[in-house]
């Protein structure tokens, strides 16, 4: 699981250290795709012959999210999917959604993937005993990883509205320096996902919890905020 989760990391590192030498990063990624993809099976096979009650939420997630990074779509969603099923937490819970919404965005179950991102910024219903700020900052991401699903099925018109959803949240809050970070955030995924107004560069490909593409692999939802 350690290997998992680290091979993403070295990918991106990768990226920026020969990002003038695309040769050499794509041989590279190459190989960490290669390790992920034998790793990632080995790990899916592993964790079904264990009893349900000794697997963990972030234990699936870990497996989805390396299966996700070599298209292994089918055994991504699969994992997504008993992540959700074993979330009892918050965080958990929550993340899986909308890695799972993600995911299906992704593979073209839009009706599903929508459902899943609703429920996860109606989540505070199950979860009513956080406080205003971790509720705000949960639905703002909520609303980015929507819009960048949006964004890579090219539905723009629906990728801009839950943009303007974050920046609403933004405008609500009343500490001015985490108010003009998550500005800055918001600006960034605009800029990212819309490059001008309503038009699109191309697909951006899955992306990240706030919504951002991720180099190299075929990117990953990431860790939990």
């Amino acid at each position: 699981m350690q290997r998992l989760a680290a091979i993403p990391k070295e990918n991106i590192e990768a990226y920026y250290k020969y990002k003038d030498n695309p040769s050499s990063f794509n041989i590279l990624s190459g190989y960490l795709n290669q390790e992920n993809l034998i790793l990632s099976k080995q790990a899916s096979d592993a964790i079904k012959r264990l009893p349900k009650d000794q697997v963990s939420s972030t234990d699936y997630m870990a497996i989805a999210l390396a299966s996700q990074n070599s298209r292994n779509y089918d055994a991504a969603l699969m994992n997504f999917k008993n992540a959700l099923d074993a979330a009892t937490v918050l965080d958990d819970e929550v993340v899986a959604l909308r890695s799972l919404g993600a995911q299906q965005m992704v593979t073209g179950r839009t009706g599903e993937a929508r459902a899943n991102f609703q429920k996860a910024l109606d989540i505070f219903a199950k979860y009513p005993g956080y406080d205003d700020p971790i509720k705000i900052n949960t639905n703002l991401h909520t609303e980015l990883v929507w819009a960048g699903s949006e964004a890579s099925a090219k539905n723009l018109d629906l990728a801009a509205q839950h943009l303007t959803n974050a920046e609403q949240i933004v405008a609500g809050l009343p500490n001015v320096q985490a108010k003009d970070f998550l500005r800055r955030e918001v600006d960034q995924a605009r800029t990212t996902l819309l490059p001008t107004p309503q038009v699109a560069t191309g697909n951006p490909g899955p992306t990240s919890p706030t919504g951002m593409p991720i180099p190299g692999i075929a990117g990953a939802p990431g860790l939990p905020r």
